[in-house]
């Protein structure tokens, strides 16, 4: 599943698989979240490829459409693709905020859409147990102290911590002061390596 490309029909599919996770562990899809518009935009866009007389006769920019759908692509491939995971379950906690916020990672959110900076710590989890790693620890995104990584994956008898960092400046200092954070966070942990 983890290709560089993919059909229309696969997007769809996808859409609809993931839905099934999520109600495996009791969460729906929430009426009027971006989530919803997300999901509905992909199979809108995959009806239009299938039938071309669907589509809008004027010149719309349909980019950020195509745009939104690759970037629920990319996440919902890696959500999908471990959920038969031991671990997968420990995402429980995290997955519920795919309903709060912005679930993409390929758009600019904003300083104050926390529950995207928490959906990050999401897609570095999946993408972790993608690996696969032997288990998977996130940082509870409720009541997180932020001092240690937001995800401790165990691979090869080694704990890696990954501190996830949403960076919404281009400010050297802020950027800098956001990895000197991580690099404590990583330390002062039970983590034996781990990356910003």
């Amino acid at each position: 599943m983890h290709k560089d490309t993919y059909t229309f029909a696969h997007a769809q599919d996808l859409v609809m698989r993931f839905e099934r996770v999520l109600k495996s562990i009791e969460i729906q899809i929430q009426p009027g979240s971006i989530l919803e518009r997300l999901c509905l935009n992909t199979i809108d866009l995959c009806e239009k490829h299938e039938h071309p007389e669907l589509r809008p006769a004027d010149s719309v920019d349909v980019r950020p459409s195509y745009r939104e759908m690759v970037g629920l692509f990319d996440l919902l491939v890696k959500l999908v693709s471990c959920e038969r995971h031991l671990a997968f379950k420990r995402l429980a906690p995290h997955l519920h905020l795919l309903n709060a916020g912005n679930p993409l990672q390929s758009v600019n959110t904003s300083v104050l859409d926390q529950g995207n900076n928490k959906l990050f710590e999401l897609y570095v989890a999946a993408l972790c147990l993608g690996v696969p790693v032997d288990d998977v620890v996130l940082d509870d995104p409720h009541s997180s102290q932020g001092n240690n990584p937001d995800v401790i994956a165990t691979y090869g008898g080694k704990r890696w911590g990954f501190a996830c960092k949403a960076l919404h400046s281009v400010a050297p200092k802020t950027i800098m002061d956001n990895i000197r954070k991580a690099i404590d966070q990583i330390e002062e942990s039970a983590a034996d390596s781990g990356f910003p």
